[in-house]
């Protein structure tokens, strides 16, 4: 979160201060600290980031990525995980129920995409989305039964109810990396409502990181694994014959 790059347009401000007005009612006068860029949408407003858009822009970060905003991790609450990707980077947000029932941040992730993610498929990258930031945060959610959240409604039968040899290869391999987590539901979240892992996946910090959370040796090695112990019928058997 504290290494965010600023936003270079309105679009990107827009994305920004959506997140930032989902998370502003865990602080007090968010609102007047975000005037500076808020004015940046206005119609008859020239596009000038300067001295107090930034220094608004790096407080607002440091009010972000701290209490009250930032919550300790309980291992006792009810935790969910939300997943978004852009056409470059993948964004995530750890999520915890409180004793007021409001959902308060954990924990941001973001990273960007390599040039081979880029080119996945809008179903796979989804998929993946969901997959790194389970396993980017495998330490807070590894045993406990856990929500997850995507806007992209087809991710949530290939990861849930279809059989594994009804999903596309590449998704099965995300899927058998998905295993060892538990999740009490997958969620379809409309793209509208994914505020924190919406912006966090298109505004990157500069230089982001690319590497993925398990190296692609380790999954080929999983993966071969599990489909030579897969039965295979009679009727199968000659079929791939």
């Amino acid at each position: 979160m504290v290494n965010l790059s600023a936003p270079k347009n309105v679009h990107e401000v827009r994305v920004f201060l959506g997140m930032v007005n989902h998370l502003g009612k865990f602080t007090e006068h968010l609102a007047d600290k975000t005037k500076p860029i808020r004015d940046l949408m206005q119609k008859d407003h020239q596009w000038v980031w300067g001295p107090p858009q930034q220094k608004a822009f790096e407080e607002i970060k440091s009010i972000l990525a701290a209490a009250p905003v930032l919550a300790l991790c309980d291992l006792n609450k009810e935790t969910k995980i939300s997943a978004d990707v852009s056409s470059f980077g993948l964004g995530g947000v750890l999520q915890q129920k409180q004793e007021d029932q409001t959902w308060r941040p954990v924990m941001f992730i973001s990273r960007a995409l390599t040039p081979v993610e880029c080119r996945h498929a809008q179903l796979e990258k989804k998929a993946l989305a969901l997959t790194w930031a389970c396993e980017r945060l495998s330490d807070y959610i590894v045993g406990k039964s856990i929500i997850a959240e995507t806007d992209h409604k087809p991710v949530v039968p290939l990861l849930t109810t279809r059989t594994l040899d009804e999903v596309p290869h590449r998704v099965q391999w995300l899927r058998m990396r998905l295993m060892r987590f538990h999740f009490k539901e997958v969620n379809h979240v409309p793209r509208k409502e994914m505020y924190i892992a919406d912006a966090l996946s298109r505004i990157q910090a500069e230089n982001s990181n690319r590497m993925a959370t398990v190296p692609e040796e380790e999954v080929n090695i999983y993966v071969y694994s599990v489909l030579d112990s897969l039965p295979v019928s009679d009727v199968k058997l000659m079929e791939i014959k």
